[in-house]
């Protein structure tokens, strides 16, 4: 069984890989959660809030001849995620009106959705030139430096944005996020806490990147709670139930951590990584039988996300 236990944990590694979900980064399968994306503004939004209305059937300007009309048909083409046209009416909502601070925006977040990040912040250079305390182009320019992994200017910019909002726990998750990367772990810790005091009923992405977090300055028990809390709040969230069940098999607590991997599968049954984890636990109860069952279906689902026979 050290056989299989050794080339299944080569055949996991080449999966992750294979599906970018291995290396330590935000959006890894069991890693901590990305910042909340960003949503397009209307032409006048209230200064508190930002909204996306749903596309109507038919675009609302054939012909559009102002800055707005451009600016409108753009914001429905991106809502049909025809992310190129929108692009060439925003282009021409700017042509139309050189400051028009919502459409370098908007054209900004769509250029983020297809990962030209460079020309989104050149945007949101525009956007804060014209409106300097635009609470929003700072925290979507934030994330644009995120995604590029310059994390250090990334907080910068998060950091601006609880100038202009401090109530903003989005933000400070975050923040977060970039000082986990950083290695500046209690920091991060610091900026989840904040989040879970800003929006207590909803929060659980940000219970579960300070478990997470925790975890990495082995506090094991600090990060149970966490994760618990996790999904108390969201019940079907199945990473919280995996690291959670990751953290009982690492302190020998096997039969918990069966039941939390129990809990993965059954709402993912296609999750590899529960059967192979499962596994080792069955095998450190004596479960012989239990664990070459899940070692073989670990194998198998492996195999088939790597198209190997």
């Amino acid at each position: 069984m050290k056989k299989r236990h050794a080339f299944l944990i080569l055949l996991l590694i080449l999966t992750a890989i294979a599906i970018g979900i291995y290396e330590i980064k935000i959006h890894s399968s069991t890693g901590i959660k990305e910042p909340a994306d960003i949503k397009l503004i209307d032409v006048q939004p209230p200064e508190e809030k930002q909204t996306t209305e749903a596309p109507e059937k038919k675009l609302s300007e054939d012909n559009p001849d102002s800055s707005k009309d451009f600016f409108k048909r753009a914001n429905q083409k991106d809502g049909y995620r025809d992310y190129i046209g929108a692009i060439k009416d925003y282009d021409q909502a700017i042509k139309l009106n050189p400051k028009f601070a919502n459409a370098y925006l908007n054209r900004g977040y769509v250029k983020y959705k297809i990962k030209d990040y460079n020309g989104a912040i050149d945007d949101y250079n525009h956007a804060i030139s014209l409106k300097p305390k635009n609470e929003k182009a700072y925290y979507a320019r934030a994330n644009a430096k995120y995604a590029q992994k310059y994390y250090t200017e990334a907080i910068e910019d998060y950091t601006m944005t609880l100038e202009l909002n401090p109530k903003s726990a989005k933000t400070y998750n975050a923040r977060g996020l970039a000082k986990y990367y950083l290695q500046d772990f209690k920091g991060a810790i610091d900026d989840y806490t904040r989040a879970i005091e800003l929006e207590p009923k909803d929060a659980a992405d940000f219970y579960f990147n300070r478990g997470k977090t925790k975890e990495k300055l082995n506090k094991e028990k600090d990060a149970l709670e966490d994760f618990s809390r996790a999904i108390e709040q969201k019940p079907m969230f199945v990473k919280a139930f995996y690291e959670r069940g990751k953290v009982h098999l690492e302190s020998k607590d096997y039969k918990e951590a069966i039941s939390d991997f129990d809990k993965v599968i059954s709402i993912d049954p296609l999750h590899s990584t529960a059967y192979f984890s499962r596994a080792q636990a069955k095998e450190e109860l004596g479960d012989e039988d239990g664990a070459e069952k899940d070692y073989a279906k670990a194998d198998e689902l492996t195999r088939r996300k790597l198209n190997i026979r």
